[in-house]
Order: structure tokens, then sequence, then C-alpha cells
């Protein structure tokens, strides 16, 4: 999912590599969906085989736990007023956004040639197009053009609410009276928006909206401030949380809530005990880490290039279904590796320069 303060802070080494993962687990969901492991002997297996290649929703799960342990962070602390809100908007719009519209362009340019390959219409449409380029396709329900881009609909609204409560809070805090009762109310509908989503096993409001996976984001923000900050409310909530989404998970039509219960807790604990920079540092970790958002938006195209080569290259047998597979993800981290070069590495730095808000210099006092 989405380029972070992560990589820039070594502490959260571990939230970088996590992120890899989850990355590489939904590229590995979509090699199998997309026929790269048809008839090989890497379909078949136990348990840990099936959850390996059939529950990429819990790719997802972890992405919006991490994105919301990460938002926290990102404006902890700081002078939140709508000075820093439109600067961390601008941010947030200039590193992530040109990547993801790069990756429609290269997804509907895929699209069109395969229809001219196929002799079959398959562009999605300007109106498809210019919903998905505001981040509204999932709310107009519109066909994605990607089957990935769901999850960005819901992120951008997690940061909208997010930024905002956070904003509400401190003007409340500070100014108190009816401002801070306000406050707490907003704090308290998020909360029970949570509670509520968690125990859900389906959607509970339209699709597209982001209530429905709201407790994901919200269980990571609750890891950063339970762990990160040692506040025993925060654990307690989190703990909670946890064991809300863990009621569920029997009862959800896809794997969601246990890796989101399961990452929840981690954070919080390791982020207890100082140790968010001990597992998954490696350099194979922190490298799928860095190219993560990269890897989830054109992971699919390159999927399916690598395994159209992969059918020419290879026999059909044993080892060349393997071969095929092995293509196919090896064409797919290519890919990425170059799409974060090309395209999310300038975006990265760009964002880099744009300053942070900074408190205004007192005038000096006239003598």
């Amino acid at each position: 999912m989405q380029r972070e303060i992560v990589s820039q802070t070594p502490q959260f080494a571990t939230l970088q590599g996590l992120r890899g993962i989850a990355a590489l687990w939904v590229v590995l969901f979509h090699a199998k969906t997309l026929g790269a492991l048809r008839d090989s002997p890497l379909a078949e297996g136990g348990a840990l085989t099936h959850i390996i290649f059939d529950f990429g929703r819990g790719g997802v799960a972890v992405f919006f736990v991490l994105s919301g342990f990460v938002i926290a962070h990102s404006v902890a602390d700081k002078p939140v007023d709508l000075r820093f809100i439109g600067r961390f908007a601008l941010r947030r719009s200039v590193r992530l956004d040109p990547p993801y519209w790069v990756s429609i362009f290269i997804a509907v340019s895929f699209l069109a040639y395969r229809g001219i390959v196929s002799n079959v219409e398959t562009h999605p449409g300007w109106a498809s197009i210019v919903l998905h380029i505001l981040y509204l396709q999932e709310l107009a329900g519109a066909e994605e053009i990607q089957v990935v881009y769901w999850t960005l609909t819901y992120e951008i609204q997690f940061y909208i609410v997010y930024v905002f409560a956070f904003w509400a809070f401190a003007e409340g805090k500070a100014r108190g009276g009816s401002y801070w009762r306000n406050a707490i109310v907003i704090v308290l509908l998020l909360l029970a928006t949570a509670f509520i989503g968690a125990l859900s096993p389906s959607e509970w409001v339209p699709q597209g909206f982001f209530p429905n996976y709201w407790f994901a984001f919200a269980a990571g923000v609750l890891s950063y401030f339970g762990g990160n900050k040692k506040s025993d409310f925060a654990l307690a909530l989190a703990v909670l949380l946890a064991c809300a989404m863990l009621s569920s998970a029997g009862e959800t039509k896809e794997v969601f809530n246990s890796p989101a219960a399961i990452t929840c807790l981690a954070l919080t604990f390791l982020g207890r005990a100082r140790k968010l920079n001990s597992i998954f540092c490696g350099s194979v970790f922190q490298e799928l880490g860095r190219i993560s958002y990269s890897l989830y938006l054109i992971h699919i195209p390159a999927l399916i290039i690598g395994i159209s080569v992969g059918t020419k290259l290879f026999e059909p047998t044993t080892w060349g279904r393997i071969g095929t597979f092995v293509l196919a993800i090896g064409s797919a981290l290519v890919f990425s590796s170059i799409f974060w070069w090309v395209v999310e590495r300038p975006s990265h730095n760009l964002a880099k320069n744009i300053r942070r808000s900074r408190p205004v210099p007192a005038k000096p006092h006239a003598t």
C-alpha cells in the first residue's frame, strides 16, 4: 500500500518489513487467481499453503493497521491546525497520487492492448477513470480498473477522518467548554464505529464508506498510542478491539479480522518493549517494504506478463509450472522496482521537500 515515513524512521524498521510481507502476500494471492499455479504442486499442500496463496485479503488488513500506526505517528505531538492539515494533505498527495495515477495509465493501456489483441472492448470509460483518479470509484459503485484499487478509497477516507478528528480534539482541549465536550463526542463516536465494525461479520454501511474497515485503521492508531506512547488506556482499548476482531473472525467471508488483530497486538507489545526494529529488519524485508506501494499498484499486469511469457517458454510439466510461477513473481518484483525508481522515488523526494509547518517566530519586544 502507501509509502509512509517508516522508511525514514529506523526505530520502525519492523513496520517497513511488515509492509513488504503484506504486499508480497497480496501478490502471491493474485498469482494463484491469475493461473500462475495451475496444475503446479505449489498449489497443493496443507494449511500453510492455503494461508499463503488463498488469504491475500489478509495482506490488506495488515496494510490498514500499519497505516493507522504511521499516520498516528506522523501527527502526534504536532501543532495540528488548519495550516498543518493543508500541508499534510499536500505532502500526502504529492507522495501518493502520481504513482497511483501512473499505475492507472498503465492499467488502462494494458487493458486496451489486451482488447486489441482479443478483439474485445475492455476500455473502462472516462467516467470510471475520473472516479478512480479522485478515489471515488468504490463510493460510486464503479467497476474497478484494477481490483487492488478498492483499498485506496478507504485509505484516503481514513487519513481525512483521523486528521480532522485529531485537530478537533486538539482544539477542544485548548478551548475547553463545549468545544472539549464536542471533541470527546467525536472520539467516542469513532471508537464506537471501530468496535461495531470489528464485531460485524460483513459490511454494515454502504460499500466504499470508511466505517466498514475503520476498525483496522483504528487498531493501528491504538497500537501506536498503547505501544509506542505507552498509554495504558490506549493499550486496554487496543487489546479489547483485537479481541472484538477475533471474536467475529470466524463469521467473516474472507480472512481479514485475524491478521488485523494479530498485527495490532504485535505492534502494541513490540512498541511497549521498544522492539519495533527487532524483526523483519533484514535487507530483503526492508527492500520489499521500500517498493511495497509500487508492488501493490502494478503487480497484476506484471504477473500477467510473466505468466504469458512463462507458458510460452516452459513445457506444461511440473518444473515448467514452477518456472512459470517463479517468472511471474520475478516479473512483479522487477517491474515494481523499476516503477519505484522511475515514478515513486521522485514523488517521495518531492514530498520530503515540502516543509512541515513551523511556529511563527515571536516578534521582538520594543525596548
